[in-house]
């Protein structure tokens, strides 16, 4: 995303798509090379994708009624789990927010969800939108929502974000954010009857509102490179069909190519987000905006949500109030910003 444009906006690298073409391309997910598509030119490749969910338990699930094999689909029915499960004694969600990783996983859970396209995203950052628009900042409701009735372990402030996710493991908590190849190492050390991974839940009307995010590392190719042609040639050596299986064996990595086959997973984890990716959008947020919105915006911000009871009303006026410090401290990425415009 925005990590690997900015060394293509800074010059430090050459277009992908100078040296691989774009039928050479064809068979990557249009979601996945659109991180890294600007200009009208191709950036980045990718190397692996990972999905992003919410790990869960599922005895605590069936002690508290809830069924565990379907255990919601909207953001009502998330917190009718959350208050099932708490009442059955158990803390509903396990985080850590002291060092400030959680904030950007809960915008790119549920901030694009009243969005139609990662354009709107984009046309907010470059100023043609405001952040207080419920269109961007409803998502900072549910975040109150959470904290207000108590669904979060007491401990969130004094605990990091790794430590937040092992309440999980630790059978301390019934729900966590996780990536999707450290819920399969849980589903093989815990068992596939104790853990489940599911979507997060759906408040909004964009149509982005069932997009999961399922980002990718990428390859780039430096502007420095002696062999720009065997750089390409190695990157399209990793896409093939042998070698996409060899990377799934070897390290769980799925690529978003249509040459990667559903027969060969191995996990109920890696089947459901398989099973995701034919069926939903495919859109990171946190891919998209400048990193300055998450270490000086969200991550302060929510960190107050939690501590200071700051409201979703005055937490939008300060997100929005980064992305305008942003404009101002950065005119060459705006002008970057104002020329990307991502294919639908």
């Amino acid at each position: 995303g925005t990590l690997g444009l900015e060394d293509a906006w800074l010059g430090n690298l050459v277009p992908v798509s100078d040296y691989i073409t774009s039928e050479q391309m064809a068979d990557i997910a249009a979601s996945s090379l659109a991180e890294t598509n600007w200009d009208g030119k191709q950036w980045g490749i990718p190397a692996y994708q990972i999905a992003f969910g919410v790990a869960y338990n599922k005895k605590m699930f069936a002690d508290a009624g809830l069924d565990p094999e379907n255990p919601y689909e909207t953001w009502d029915e998330f917190i009718a789990c959350c208050e099932a499960l708490k009442k059955a004694g158990y803390t509903p969600l396990g985080f850590g927010l002291k060092d400030g990783w959680l904030p950007g996983w809960f915008a790119f859970y549920l901030a694009q969800q009243n969005l139609d396209s990662v354009n709107d995203l984009i046309a907010c950052i470059r100023g043609d939108a405001k952040y207080t628009d419920p269109k961007y900042s409803q998502w900072l409701e549910m975040v109150k929502e959470l904290v207000d009735k108590g669904y979060v372990n007491n401990d969130i402030q004094s605990l990091d974000f790794y430590q937040g996710q092992q309440l999980l493991e630790n059978e301390q908590a019934a729900m966590t954010f996780h990536a999707h190849p450290y819920a399969v190492q849980l589903e093989k050390s815990m068992g596939s009857d104790t853990i489940g991974f599911a979507r997060p839940p759906v408040y909004g009307k964009g149509k982005l509102a069932n997009a999961i995010a399922a980002p990718c590392q990428i390859y780039t190719i430096p502007k420095s490179a002696k062999h720009k042609e065997g750089a390409a040639q190695f990157i399209l050596f990793l896409h093939e069909e042998e070698n996409l299986k060899l990377l799934y064996e070897k390290a769980n990595a799925l690529m978003p190519n249509k040459k990667f086959k559903s027969e060969w997973l191995t996990s109920n984890v890696d089947k459901n987000v398989s099973s995701w990716l034919k069926e939903y959008k495919n859109m990171c947020y946190q891919y998209y905006y400048p990193p300055m919105f998450e270490y000086e915006g969200l991550v302060p911000v929510v960190q107050k949500m939690f501590s200071e009871n700051l409201s979703p009303a005055d937490a939008a006026k300060e997100l929005d109030a980064v992305f305008d410090k942003w404009r101002e401290q950065n005119p060459e990425q705006l002008e970057a910003f104002k020329k990307w415009s991502v294919p639908e």
